[in-house]
Formats: C-alpha cells, sequence, structure tokens
C-alpha cells in the first residue's frame, strides 16, 4: 500500500510541475468539474484532460498525451451500456470477450494507461463489456445518470461558499451535458463545454459518411435499444434554456461521426436565440475521438483556458495567453 501511494504521489507531482490553476474567485466561489464521456466510453477518459487520478476501480489512470482542460477536483460518469468486469487473463479475452479487447485496445492506442496493480484487484475499468441494448444517445436515461454524478458533486461540496460546476462531455457526452442544461433548471452550472456534440440524432445521418448513416440507421431500428427518435436532442434543447451562460462548442472539419455542420447548427441556433456568450472552435484535423490527442490539442487546450479566464473561472494563465487570439475568432457570423 505504501509503494502504491508513493507511485501515485510521484505520478502526479510530475504532472503538476508546470500546471497551476488560478481561480479570479478564490475565496468566493468554489468548482468543480462532471465529465460526460462518449459511447461505449467509461471513466477512464477523463484521464484525455487532466492530471493523474484514481479511478472507481481504485486503479490510477494516465494519458501522456492529453490535454489540461479539466481541474483535479473532478469526476466522470459511467452511463449504462457500460459493464466493468473482473480481471481476466488478456489472452481469453480476444476469443471469448472480443468486445472487451476491441475497447480495451482502442483505450491503450488513445494513450490511456491504467496501473493495474493500484487497484482493488477485483475490477478494472479499461477493458468492459457494452450492454448495447442500454444505449441511450444522451436522452433521458443518459441525462439522469448525470444528473445523479452532478447531485453527487454537489453534497460532495455542500461545505464550499457558493460551488459551481463545469460541465464538460464529449460526443454522446456532449449531447447529455447539453440536455442536462437545457432540460433543467441549473443554478449550480458555471459553464457548459460540449466537444464533438450534435444537433440531433437523425441530423447526424443525414450529414455523416455512409458507415455512419448505416450505424444510426440501425440504432433506430433495433428493438430494445432505449432511444426515441423523436426523443429530446440538443437542437430542441436550446429553445428551453433559460439563462445565457458561458458555452463552449469544439467541432473538427475532420470529424467523419459527428459532422461539423451538427455542431455549426447548434452554435447557429444559440446565436439566434440571443445567447452572447456561446463560442465555437473549428479544428480542421482532428478526427472524432481523439480532439484532446490529435496534432490540434494545443489549439484546444489554448482556447479552453482563454474561454475560461474571460468568464472568470479558474485558468491556467500560460495557456489563456496562448488562446487569447484564437477566442477572439470563436464567435463567427454564420
Amino acid at each position: 500500500m505504501k509503494y502504491k501511494l508513493l507511485f501515485l504521489l510521484l505520478v502526479v507531482f510530475s504532472n503538476l510541475s508546470s500546471i497551476v490553476w488560478v481561480n479570479p474567485n478564490q475565496g468566493k466561489c468554489d468548482y468543480s468539474y462532471v465529465f460526460a464521456p462518449g459511447i461505449f466510453c467509461s471513466e477512464i477518459h477523463l484521464a484525455k484532460y487532466r492530471t493523474p487520478f484514481r479511478a472507481s476501480s481504485g486503479e490510477i489512470i494516465s494519458c501522456d498525451c492529453g490535454i489540461k482542460t479539466i481541474g483535479d477536483k473532478s469526476v466522470a460518469c459511467n452511463f449504462a451500456e457500460i459493464a466493468p468486469k473482473r480481471l481476466k487473463s488478456r489472452g481469453s479475452r480476444i476469443v471469448t470477450k472480443p468486445i472487451r479487447f476491441i475497447t480495451g485496445y482502442f483505450t491503450r492506442k488513445r494513450g490511456i494507461k491504467v496501473d493495474l496493480q493500484s487497484g482493488d484487484g477485483n475490477h478494472s475499468v479499461i477493458d468492459h463489456s457494452v450492454k448495447i441494448f442500454k444505449i441511450n444517445i444522451g436522452q433521458d436515461q443518459d441525462v439522469e445518470i448525470y444528473r445523479d454524478a452532478v447531485e453527487k458533486q454537489l453534497v460532495q461540496n455542500e461545505g464550499n461558499i457558493n460551488h459551481k460546476v463545469i460541465l464538460y462531455g464529449q460526443s454522446r457526452g456532449s449531447a447529455t451535458v447539453f440536455n442536462y442544461f437545457a432540460y433543467h433548471d441549473s443554478p449550480e452550472v458555471a459553464a457548459v463545454v460540449c466537444e464533438g456534440v450534435f444537433d440531433s440524432v437523425p441530423n447526424i445521418g443525414q450529414s455523416s459518411n455512409w458507415l455512419t448513416k448505416a450505424k444510426i440507421k440501425m440504432l433506430q431500428q433495433l428493438r430494445g435499444i432505449d432511444f426515441k427518435v423523436d426523443g429530446m436532442s440538443p437542437l430542441a434543447g436550446v429553445d428551453l434554456i433559460k439563462e445565457d451562460k458561458p458555452i463552449a462548442l469544439i467541432t473538427s472539419e475532420n470529424d467523419k461521426i459527428v459532422p461539423m455542420m451538427c455542431t455549426v447548427n447548434l452554435y447557429k441556433k444559440l446565436r439566434d436565440r440571443g445567447f452572447s456568450k456561446v463560442h465555437l472552435l473549428r479544428l480542421k484535423s482532428a478526427s472524432h475521438s481523439v480532439y484532446p490527442t490529435s496534432d490540434e490539442k494545443d489549439q484546444y487546450q489554448a482556447f479552453m483556458h482563454a474561454f475560461y479566464k474571460k468568464y472568470n473561472l479558474p485558468y491556467v494563465p500560460e495557456y489563456a495567453i496562448q488562446g487569447q487570439e484564437i477566442l477572439k475568432q470563436s464567435q463567427p457570423d454564420l
């Protein structure tokens, strides 16, 4: 146990050496982050956005090629289709648990590292099975799970003066985050960050490549899946938003899963409704699942810290300076 704790401290401090967050409201307001991962992804994808952390399994999760846009006081939720399993030999998973093997392979490919020795020995978050009929794609079930995560954060920090939460999501997680914000009264929300967010699932099918279109059509026709074509969506949710709070939308021209136009549609509707604090970052080469680990990650990171600084949220000064010009270009008239 002593050596595990020493390892955690070494990993954390090696990543913190040059990262100093500044809270403009120190002593007046405290902040935490609640992260919502994409479809088929578990809580460990939070590692792409912050310093190493300990997952619900007790394992230490890190990513040496990501960004730092989420502070250390943060949590991530696992949605209903994710089912972490007991550790088993890797050889058997290729044959008997192909989905677990695939999810683990892509996790490692994205630079996420899991220290298996640091966990409780019973469960691991790196390889997980997927309950396909639990997929909800950012609608009621996902929003309820995310709301539970937000409320848990608020309870844990209820002793802090004026505690606020920054909502942060990726892909399906972004739709969940946006829908939570739109469909609920959210006085505790300080800002909303949506990476690779779609306006509606049907619009993804209209704008995407043939493979994505086929996947969307399959999901819509699959019996038993908890998804409604006419259910809640970010685009419909715009009409329900009551407060003009900071919103950052991040998209990419090279996103083949959620095309840029889907995110632009959402941005345009927010602007048309008069929301003045919505910003749009348009990357060029990043593909859907690797925004925070792509060649454009520094641009993404700088933009986010300039965004945070503009709205008096915790930020890293060095990154905020780098992102000033990017932020100036993030409210285009489209």
